[in-house]
């Protein structure tokens, strides 16, 4: 079943726009990761990134091959950027495995986006 994420923020008289039309498939066993790239070649090689970094945090609470299917990326000229797509992946799969160990924010006050080290998801 293809899922969407909408990542939509305005900062001042900036927004922040990205979103994600996706499946996603995990099974227990092996750790390794699949993805399928469908949507625009423009955002591949970040969505590659932003898929590394999922499985990063996911492989320090559970282990298993994670399958990525990203069919469409909705974006905007003025408002997407190659750290917007990246954020928007990364958070729809925390989100998707209901992660509440990986505290990945977005600073509005600061404007910063809050990627959490990994090795700090250890028990």
């Amino acid at each position: 079943m293809i899922k969407t994420y909408l990542f939509r923020v305005q900062i001042k008289k900036r927004g922040c726009y990205a979103e994600i039309h996706y499946e996603v498939e995990f099974h227990e066993g092996s750790s390794g990761f699949e993805l399928h790239y469908f949507a625009d070649p423009i955002w591949e090689t970040i969505s590659r990134a932003a898929t590394l970094i999922f499985q990063e945090y996911l492989s320090r609470i559970m282990t298993g091959n994670l399958r990525l299917t990203i069919h469409k990326i909705d974006w905007l000229d003025v408002d997407t950027n190659s750290l917007v797509v990246l954020f928007a992946i990364v958070k729809a799969l925390v989100e998707e495995f209901k992660l509440c160990e990986v505290n990945l924010s977005f600073d509005l006050k600061d404007e910063l986006f809050c990627f959490p080290e990994s090795r700090t998801l250890l028990f």
